[in-house]
């Protein structure tokens, strides 16, 4: 059938080799362990995420004071700068920055 000296139809059944059950033994328990570890670290992870999100809300409150610059980019384009600092930018979660620049145009 094959030309190789070993066909599949002279194979032998006790011929397959198999591996010491010390070893899968140890494959198996080495397993378990990184999968707990693994499981551990995710629980850990979803329990800061979670803490975090109280922390958080939609909406976040701001004081805002600044200067305003009103200038024509063409005929048709009016564009607006506005350069601001946030009173309540220490009590954001996550922290941002205290000093806000807003760009703005119209047609």
């Amino acid at each position: 059938m094959f030309n190789h000296p070993v066909s599949y139809s002279t194979l032998r059944k006790d011929s397959i080799i198999t591996l010491p059950e010390r070893y899968l033994t140890q494959v198996k328990r080495k397993s378990d362990h990184v999968e707990a570890q693994v499981d551990k670290r995710t629980a850990q992870a979803l329990d800061r995420f979670a803490k975090q999100e109280k922390n958080l809300s939609l909406w976040q409150g701001s004081a805002l004071l600044g200067v305003s610059e009103k200038y024509k980019i063409n005929a048709k384009m009016k564009g607006n700068l506005m350069v601001l600092y946030d009173f309540l930018a220490s009590r954001s979660v996550p922290a941002t920055s205290a000093i806000k620049v807003r760009i703005g145009y119209t047609l």
